[in-house]
């Protein structure tokens, strides 16, 4: 929908996320979100485009065998 990705700080997101996001610890409350939004990020659509329910389906057909 086009709103900044602002998420948690940890490599699991890093790695699905890449460059798309905006990431933050959440414990530290004295965050600039105004700031940080304001940052360039790479589109989330380049991200979202890695993954889809086809692909899904994809992969675990061949995991099963089919």
């Amino acid at each position: 929908m086009g709103a900044p990705i602002v998420i948690s700080d940890i490599p699991v997101l890093r790695q699905i996320y890449k460059g798309a996001a905006h990431y933050i610890n959440p414990c530290d409350f004295a965050v600039k979100l105004d700031k940080l939004i304001m940052e360039e990020t790479m589109p989330a659509q380049m991200v979202l485009s890695e993954y889809s329910w086809d692909k899904s389906a994809g992969q675990l057909v061949n995991v099963i065998g089919g």
